[in-house]
């Protein structure tokens, strides 16, 4: 790899550095960050990916919860966050909120196990 400046020089190289000798564990993703959080959240590997500043007031939803009370899936999830907008999907779809995106799903969620891409599809 060229580094081609002081900041890429860090995140390269200074930055591994400083973590080890801090004792934090860390991984460098090959894929999209967002989704590599998601599978080890979703392995058990980690608690809390997406951050971890201190709050004050934290609401925890279970994946359990959204799914029987609110009858919101992992795969509904999804298909809010595409249309929203998202790094895989940036732009989203103009005027579409979340709750828009509930609504949406709400209205083209037929199936338990639907894809998110179905959940779209049935919508366009």
């Amino acid at each position: 790899m060229v580094v081609t400046g002081m900041w890429e020089y860090m995140q390269k190289f200074v930055q591994p550095v400083l973590l080890n000798a801090m004792g934090v564990r860390w991984m460098e993703s090959k894929l999209e960050g967002e989704a590599q959080c998601a599978q080890l959240e979703q392995r058990g590997l980690v608690e809390f990916g997406f951050g971890g500043k201190v709050q004050n007031d934290i609401l925890h939803l279970s994946m359990d919860y959204l799914d029987e009370k609110l009858c919101l899936s992992r795969s509904c999830l999804i298909a809010m966050t595409i249309m929203m907008g998202c790094d895989c999907a940036q732009k989203g779809i103009p005027g579409v909120g979340l709750v828009t995106a509930l609504e949406i799903v709400s209205e083209f969620y037929l199936m338990e196990h639907d894809h998110p891409q179905v959940i779209l599809d049935r919508f366009k």
